[in-house]
Parts: C-alpha cells; structure tokens; sequence
C-alpha cells in the first residue's frame, strides 16, 4: 500500500474520537491529518487525490460534529455544544444553520460579546437574508442594546409579507418595545408601541392567555384601564387562568374602584404560584367575618410590609370590638409603637408569637379585614390619627432636637423605600436639591439607613440627622411627633404619618401602586391628611416635587 493510502486510514481515528465526543482531541488530530498531506499535495501524480480526500474529510468532519452539537443543544448541554460550533466555525463559515446554532451556544454561555462578534460576521455574510435580523435583534437584546433590537426586528418585520407575520412575532416586537421602557422610563412611547404589539399578538390568538397577559402589564404601565379591563377579562375566561391572573384581577378592581370584584379575588395573594403573599399555615378556621365573635378571641396576622399594617391597624380598631379578645401579631419592629392603645387589643411581637402557645378560636389575615367587611370608597378611610408614640419617647426628641423655640416649618424627608422597593417609587436624591432653596424652614431626615453626608451638598439648609436614633417604629414615630410637616414617597414613613394624622406631602409616580385608586383630590382617600402630589409623566419626579415645594412655600409665608 503507497504511504498516501496509508495516511488516509489516519481519517479513521478522528472519526472514532468524535464517535466518542472527544471533539478537542479529534479537532487537533484533524489539523494533523491535513497537515500530514502537504507533501503529496505538489505531487502531480498526488494532488487531485490530495485535494478530493482534504474536500471529503473536511465536509465529513464538519457534519460529524453538527451531528454531535445538535445531540448536545437538545440535551441542553450549551459548553459542549459550543466547543463543536467554535470548531465548526474555522472550517465552515457559509452554512446559516450552523451559525445560528453557534450563536444560541454563545447566548446560553452568556458570552455576549462572542456572541456580538459572530453576528457581526454574520451580517456581513448574510446581510440580505431576512432571518439575519431576526437573529441580530435577539443577540442586541442579549447584550443590553434594546435599541438595536428594535431596529434590527423591524427590518426583519418589514421583509416579510404582512399577512404572514405570526402572532409570537409581534409579541416578540413587543416584549423588545416593553424591556427598551423599563429600562429608560424617559417616555411612554415605547410602552405605548409594546401595547400595540401585544394587541395584535393578542387579536390573533385570543385564546392566548399569556398574550392577553402581555397587554394587561403593558396597558397597567400606561395606566390605560380600559385595555386593561378588557383583556384581563379575556384572561380571567380562559381555562388556564391561574390565581395570579385572579389576584392581578383583583388589583386592577381596587385601582378602578370595582370594590366587589377586589372583595371577590384579593384572596388569592395567598395562593399565587409565583411571589404569593407569605402567611404561617394556623391551625384554626379563618375568620369569615359572619361569624359571630362575642365569646372568641380573634387573632390578626400581619403580612406585607410596615405601611401595610400601619394601615391595617385603622381597620383593627374596627372589629376590635367585635371580639372577646383581639390578638394583632405584628413584625417585631412594629410592636413597641402600637403595644398600648386604647382597644384593648393585644399586640404580640412575630417572634414572641412563635415561642409562645397563643390560644385563639379564629384568624384573620391582616390586609383581609377590609375585603371582609366589605369596604368601599365611603368607608375605606381609616380616619387618621389612630397611632400615638410614646410620650417619654415623644420628649426624648424634644429635648435632642427640637427644644430652640422656632417659628420654622419643620419637615420630615424619607426618599425611598426598604431594599425590595422598586426604583418606580423611590426619588432620586438629585430632586431633593431644590429644598434647599426653601426659606422659613427646618429639615429632618427620616430615612432609615440613609447616608447623611448625601446631604453635604446643601448650602442654606442643613438637613438634621434624627433617623440614626431609631431603634424600632415607636422611636420614629416619636420623631415624627415633634414635626409640622412630612415630606416623603409612597412608603412606611408616609403609611405612618397618615396613621399618626400628621399632615404629609406624598410623592406618587405616574403609574402607581393598585391601592392608590384615586390620588386627584386633596387626600389619598384611606388618610385625611396625606396630600399626593403625582408625576405627570412616568419618573418625571421633578413635576411632583416642584408642586409639593410650591405648597411648602405657601406654609411657610
């Protein structure tokens, strides 16, 4: 046998390394192979042998090892996968196919900048196909450009005949409009644009409950209840709606002052598959609020967050009477302030709870009262002023930071909300600036945690640090106390200056929390003496907190 043949049954031995998904061994033995050819390839008698047998193998080991990267992205095995595609790549740079694969290896390694590279080239070798910008706007969303998503999925939208677009690619178009909003908030426009995707996404498959979805979240953003009422009405038909769908329902019912509807479906926070409201598994029945309490002992459970119970300790007060006995399980911070009142409820500590045998006959989940007693907006109002600190607290402060007789506006400031509380409702602090502009008045930081050194900036009012006094919620209550005003963001510090009856400036964005169902008067209706002042646009918090200082200015004179 002549050494050329001899040579070629080497090809035997990648082939076997590949069988065994020994694709780096196989890659290098390869190069090898071809190598070993070299000296038959100036050969006459040689070199079309040469060049048919490097062409066979060549074209055999790259469909090898597209065969084993396919076996290996359907077993989600992305590292393995990509060591084919990289190896692919160097010797077949023209199969679309191929390449596409490779990209998704990249993605799921999340090796976005490879991933940009590769379809950088792929533009450049594909650049008329339209699939190429289908592709191009997936990897640019991969690597945070939302912009060129768009862009680029529109070309690929624009390509193809219209009656031919599905309903997943407007819902994809969509989803890049929606992800580019959610990130910058500068306008509305692209949630607008995102809707209008959704919509028709959703038109075209009206059984599509996570279509419908889409709308619903989009409509919610841009406070459009109409499109939301009437695709979450499509969702809450469908057979696969789930107790999210139902409890989203329920919000959107409160936020349009459908109060039966809210009554009906706020039940179901509690049995969301995803983010459900968190409450201990009790022993005994749930209060159903017919039931009659005259010889029972009720237990109130908190759930959610301090503004929620500041609130809820408003409707406490309301069956507290009803009962025998009211037991209010609250967080541990919250205890101390609300342990004394005037009702006669006892006020047990979350942690004291679970190391004691409470003995109870019903319970009731704490936000559930005013669904149980089925409120509405003619007694939804909790009245205000229900919570008083301490008074040995309350002179605490007093003698510290408020003892200099003054004719100055004192004002509370809190900006933000605890580490969950997303950047919709939180100010900026570059906004607080303008306070220091204001005359005839005294600032004082309630923000728990804050940096007071923030502050430094201010040169005519120096902002007074009293939050680093606060051990549990009586001791910011207590501070509160000694304040004319509280100037502050939807959080517990506004929840528990309405609570306290304090007069409160609150600062809203433009789509806002579902209780909030109207903020156009003088109130937010559940505190008399909390004014909202709310964006015009979304995060435009400059609109809002130029009114609130035009209101302060008017105090102050």
């Amino acid at each position: 046998m002549e050494d050329f043949e001899l040579l070629k049954l080497n090809r035997a031995i990648w082939v076997a390394l590949l069988e065994e998904g020994k694709v780096l061994e196989a890659a290098s033995f390869f190069d090898n192979y071809l190598s070993s050819f070299q000296p038959f390839s100036n050969n006459k008698k040689y070199s079309t042998s040469v060049y048919n047998e490097a062409t066979f193998s060549q074209d055999l080991f790259v469909k090898k090892l597209a065969e084993l990267g396919i076996r290996y992205i359907n077993n989600e095995e992305w590292a393995l996968a990509s060591i084919c595609y990289t190896v692919i790549f160097k010797y077949d740079r023209l199969n679309f196919e191929y390449i596409k694969d490779y990209l998704k290896c990249l993605k799921e390694l999340q090796q976005y900048d490879l991933q940009m590279s590769v379809a950088k080239y792929l533009t450049e070798a594909f650049g008329n196909k339209p699939e190429t910008y289908e592709i191009l706007a997936d990897v640019c969303a991969s690597n945070g450009d939302l912009k060129g998503a768009i862009s680029n999925y529109k070309k690929y939208l624009e390509q193809k005949d219209k009656n031919s677009i599905t309903a997943g690619e407007y819902n994809n178009m969509g989803h890049f409009y929606f992800e580019y909003y959610r990130k910058n908030l500068e306008s509305s426009e692209p949630a607008q644009k995102a809707m209008e995707n959704f919509k028709l996404a959703a038109d075209m498959e009206p059984g599509n409950r996570l279509f419908c979805k889409n709308v619903t979240v989009a409509a919610g953003a841009l406070n459009d209840y109409v499109t939301y009422m009437q695709y979450c009405k499509k969702i809450m038909d469908s057979p696969k709606a789930n107790d999210n769908d139902r409890f989203d329902y329920a919000a959107f019912a409160l936020k349009t002052e459908n109060f039966e509807d809210w009554h009906k479906y706020y039940e179901y926070r509690f049995t969301m598959k995803s983010n459900p409201t968190e409450y201990p598994k009790l022993e005994k029945p749930k209060w159903d609020g017919k039931t009659n309490l005259s010889n029972k002992t009720l237990l109130i459970y908190c759930e959610q967050g301090f503004g929620d119970m500041f609130l809820a300790w408003g409707y406490v007060q309301r069956i507290a009477n009803l009962a025998k006995h009211t037991i209010f399980v609250v967080q541990n911070e919250i205890a101390p302030l609300l342990k004394n009142n005037p009702w006669g409820v006892e006020v047990i500590s979350k942690n004291d709870f679970k190391n004691s045998k409470t003995i109870y006959d019903y319970h009731i989940p704490a936000m559930s009262i005013m669904t149980t007693l089925k409120l509405t907006r003619e007694n939804i109002s909790t009245g205000g002023g229900y919570i008083t600190p301490p008074e040995e607290l309350v002179q605490m402060f007093k003698e510290k930071y408020f003892s200099k007789p003054t004719n100055k506006l004192k004002i509370g400031i809190s900006f933000a909300g605890n580490i969950t509380t997303t950047r919709m409702k939180n100010l900026p602090m570059e906004y607080l600036k303008a306070l220091d502009e204001l005359k005839n008045v005294e600032l004082y930081l309630l923000q728990k945690g804050a940096d007071i050194h923030e502050f430094d900036c201010f040169k005519h009012n120096k902002v007074i640090d009293i939050e680093r006094d606060f051990k549990d919620f009586a001791y910011t209550a207590a501070a509160m106390s000694n304040l004319d005003l509280v100037l502050s963001i939807d959080n517990c510090i506004m929840n528990l200056a309405g609570a306290m009856g304090i007069k409160t400036f609150a600062l809203f964005n433009w789509s806002n929390d579902y209780r909030w169902f109207d903020l156009t008067g003088e109130d937010v209706i559940y505190y008399p003496t909390v004014k909202p002042f709310v964006n015009d646009k979304q995060h435009n918090w400059k609109h809002s907190i130029n009114l609130a200082i035009n209101e302060i200015k008017k105090l102050t004179k």
